[in-house]
């Protein structure tokens, strides 16, 4: 009887322990669990497909927060409304997020995502896309308010550049020197800068018309940046306006190799106040650059103001061709366009009676010929210049040529 007892013991005891255990396991199983692989990412301006592994013991949903989604996309989607709209995006058990994030033209920019549990658990993810360009301009300059007339007959001049303080600010502003050559170059307040993003609206710089001018920015450090961003307001045709600049290198004999001046290109400017802005790549292993800004203006003096000058370390591909129109008389005849690029690029011509280099890498000036027009009827053609990786689509040169 006593030994039949203990082993009821044994089998009462074996079979408490069991059924703890049991319920320690559906403890486990149903107490809310949540953890994800990743709380942050720091990427460049490129496009990024990022995955999150999501563990969890209950279904589970992803919020973004403190984000717009035109520049992100989140897989997968879990339901959607009769507009197609998102509900909610999310998973049950173990899964994995997806998170395609497009390429960045502008600044820096966050995106927040919540991960959320029916039983209130909750983890975040920061994810952080640095901006194209560094975040602190290399050079800024507004030429500041309240020029006033200094000298001349009747006070009726304004002061020269070596007669103006300056205050530009970015990483460059304790190197930049300024200097003018070649004709009257001052600065002026009497038609402040208006019409485009970010005009100061102050002081500006003034080529007089008839003579012209240039005028420098020099010691701009440029560090190990390949790719350059130069805006500034202006307020005449690209005819009268053009800009320059020049690279300088340290070499390991202590001396300065110092390049020879190259045209930086933009795109046509139309009279009156507008924005140009560009983008021109430089040599690798450069310690430093000039700009030059010169022009030409005859009747009407030119102006510029709100120099700003940005940089990244990546080689972004550029495409810029000038003239973007070309008129031709009836007969047989060469004219030219300049390329300015850093990638290999292909021309095709819409109209077989236009003859032109088919594909070039980098920079070219490229002939264009037309043959003769023996009709009366004025006629047209478009060149397409495609590139490799360029933003913005395809850059296009009418040719127009008259008829007998």
């Amino acid at each position: 009887m006593k030994s039949f007892l203990k082993i009821l013991s044994v089998f009462a005891l074996t079979a408490l322990i069991f059924s703890g255990c049991r319920n320690d396991d559906f403890y486990l199983q149903n107490t809310p669990q949540l953890s994800v692989s990743a709380a942050s990412f720091d990427v460049d301006a490129s496009v990024h497909v990022l995955t999150i592994d999501v563990e969890s013991t209950r279904r589970w949903i992803i919020r973004p927060v403190s984000a717009t989604d035109d520049w992100f996309s989140i897989t997968p989607i879990w339901s959607m409304d009769e507009d197609n709209n998102i509900l909610l995006l999310g998973g049950e058990d173990n899964g994995r997020i997806t998170v395609t994030i497009s390429a960045n033209v502008d600044g820096p920019r966050r995106l927040v995502l919540n991960v959320e549990t029916a039983g209130g658990l909750s983890r975040q993810v920061d994810i952080f896309q640095r901006g194209r360009w560094d975040e602190t301009d290399i050079l800024a300059e507004n030429f500041g308010t309240g020029a006033t007339q200094t000298f001349g007959a009747a006070g009726n001049s304004w002061p020269l550049l070596s007669q103006w303080t300056f205050s530009p600010t970015g990483a460059s502003a304790a190197t930049v020197r300024y200097a003018s050559s070649g004709g009257t170059v001052d600065v002026r307040s009497n038609a402040v800068s208006v019409g485009y993003r970010d005009a100061s609206g102050g002081n500006n710089v003034m080529f007089s018309a008839g003579s012209g001018g240039n005028f420098y920015i020099h010691g701009i450090g440029i560090d190990d940046y390949q790719t350059l961003l130069l805006s500034f307001g202006a307020n005449q045709p690209h005819d009268t306006i053009s800009v320059h600049f020049r690279t300088y290198r340290t070499l390991p004999t202590n001396g300065i190799e110092t390049s020879e001046w190259s045209r930086v290109p933009f795109e046509k400017i139309e009279a009156g106040w507008s924005l140009v802005e560009t983008m021109f790549y430089i040599p690798e292993n450069v310690d430093s650059l000039s700009l030059r800004i010169s022009a030409r203006p005859v009747s009407f003096g030119a102006r510029i103001d709100d120099i700003t000058l940005r940089g990244t370390a990546h080689i972004i591909p550029i495409l810029v061709v000038q003239p973007r129109i070309l008129s031709f008389n009836e007969e047989a005849s060469y004219q030219e366009i300049d390329i300015f690029s850093n990638v290999e690029w292909t021309i095709t011509s819409s109209e077989s009676w236009v003859t032109v280099t088919e594909s070039g890498d980098g920079s070219a000036t490229v002939s264009v010929y037309v043959e003769e027009n023996t009709t009366d009827e004025r006629r047209s053609a478009t060149l397409t210049i495609s590139g490799a990786g360029v933003e913005g689509g395809n850059r296009t040169v009418v040719i127009e040529q008259s008829g007998q």
